[in-house]
């Protein structure tokens, strides 16, 4: 069920009038998961049974872990991490033959690992309801392509669940829900038509000009198909009185590369950065263990998206080109406006090619990008360009000056005030209108 659909508007409304009508916490949690269920039965009816296994499994599970002499603890550990990443390994390499894997898989499966892990730890406490851990677990608005949430975040939330919800956390959800709509509705789905037919035919009017600017939309697609993924999951959460943090924070406008790796899918980066990077000894234990964790790391975020080759190159792409960024600092510690601007642009280049891989369907593809880009750039009129990429270049400036408002709205320097949510829902409508972009899932739902 997609969030931008007249099915998910009929079940969202019915669930929140059903939600402030209920004056029982308990009540309230009981109805997030029945729910969740139902949403996720929508489109998975029959892996809805493995999402109830896991979460029972994971749950019992847990308190083995917490309650076990070390020994026996890191057994119990060791079946717990096994078992749904022999799962999640084998549904990748679609052993099963099937479509796509099952929705949201890779999403509850990292969130029962970082419950097993902070168990372990001693970080947490186990769940001492299980209702509050199936509501953890399966949160509709999060489920299918996160973020991925912590339990030490969300268990407390569900344990003091709001009987009504403050009015400045209504604001903050109806502005998220808008802007998501927005983000991927009106602006992914509209660079998604132009950038699919690309990739289809592979050749383009301009050449290498015409592909510089496919990319430069693809960039913005999957941000804002995924970010806007992320707001209207955050902003329903917000309706419902429970924070869920901040999934990207406008990743283009990193300083660094590795910024970009604080700002982007901040809820999977930090994951990997807590339960593989420092684990395999971060920055703590000199420059070939840090070489080691950073490329480890990072292939690894690329096999959490899927087992194709291209994935794998993408993830050492970033590697690689973190690693050199690491190395520079170290030799230049020279801060001024020259290196500013270098680190910029070197975050732009890097990202930007790193998206080459992705996108493609085969690493040959992407040669012939890059060679397209490189050695068949061609020099046109400006009017007879933007003739024929005049929908492209308005998404684009939409999506900058949208992104940048948020930005700003973030830093304070613009206040969100009520009224403008109305502009912006009508801004929305007409934007709408015009592109008239087709229903598309969200992109994060294969992964």
């Amino acid at each position: 069920m997609l969030f931008n659909t007249f099915e998910f508007f009929i079940f969202f409304i019915s669930f929140i009038f059903l939600y402030i009508l209920l004056k029982n916490k308990n009540h309230k949690v009981y109805l997030i998961c029945i729910s969740s269920l139902l949403f996720y039965t929508y489109g998975e009816k029959l892996w809805v049974i493995y999402l109830i296994f896991s979460a029972i499994f994971s749950y019992k599970l847990a308190y083995f872990i917490y309650h076990s002499k070390s020994r026996r603890s890191k057994l119990y550990l060791s079946i717990g991490v096994t078992l749904p990443l022999v799962i999640l390994i084998i549904l990748k390499m679609n052993y099963f033959n099937l479509k796509q894997i099952p929705m949201g898989v890779s999403f509850f499966t990292f969130q029962i690992l970082s419950y097993y892990f902070d168990i372990y730890k001693k970080r947490i406490e186990p769940a001492n309801k299980l209702l509050n851990y199936f509501a953890y677990l399966t949160m509709f608005p999060q489920l299918i392509a996160g973020p991925i949430c912590r339990a030490k975040d969300i268990l407390p939330q569900l344990d003091q669940i709001d009987l009504k919800i403050p009015n400045k956390k209504i604001k903050e959800g109806f502005y998220l829900i808008t802007l998501g709509i927005i983000k991927k509705a009106v602006i992914a789905d509209a660079i998604s038509v132009r950038v699919d037919q690309a990739f289809e035919s592979l050749n383009l009017p301009f050449g290498g000009t015409s592909w510089l600017l496919i990319m430069i939309a693809y960039s913005w697609q999957i941000y804002f198909d995924f970010s806007g993924y992320s707001d209207v999951a955050i902003g329903l959460s917000r309706l419902m009185g429970i924070n869920i943090k901040d999934n990207f924070n406008n990743p283009y406008f990193s300083k660094t590369i590795k910024e970009f790796w604080n700002n982007w899918h901040i809820s999977l980066s930090t994951w990997f950065k807590d339960y593989i990077y420092i684990p395999l000894g971060g920055s703590k234990k000199g420059q070939v263990r840090l070489l080691f964790a950073i490329l480890t790391t990072m292939v690894l975020s690329a096999l959490w998206h899927g087992l194709a080759f291209n994935y794998i190159v993408w993830g050492l792409w970033h590697g690689f080109s973190l690693i050199l960024f690491n190395y520079f600092i170290q030799i230049n510690k020279n801060d001024n406006s020259f290196i500013k601007i270098g680190n910029y642009l070197y975050m732009l280049l890097v990202v930007f090619i790193g998206w080459i891989f992705f996108r493609s369907s085969d690493f040959s593809t992407s040669i012939k990008i890059i060679n397209s880009i490189l050695y068949d750039f061609k020099f046109i009129k400006w009017h007879t360009f933007y003739n024929v990429y005049k929908d492209l270049i308005i998404l684009i400036s939409l999506a900058f000056c949208i992104d940048f408002s948020h930005f700003l709205i973030k830093l304070n320097v613009v206040r969100l005030y009520p009224w403008m949510l109305y502009i912006i829902w009508l801004f929305a409508s007409v934007l709408a209108l015009i592109f008239q972009a087709p229903i598309k899932e969200f992109i994060y739902f294969r992964f």
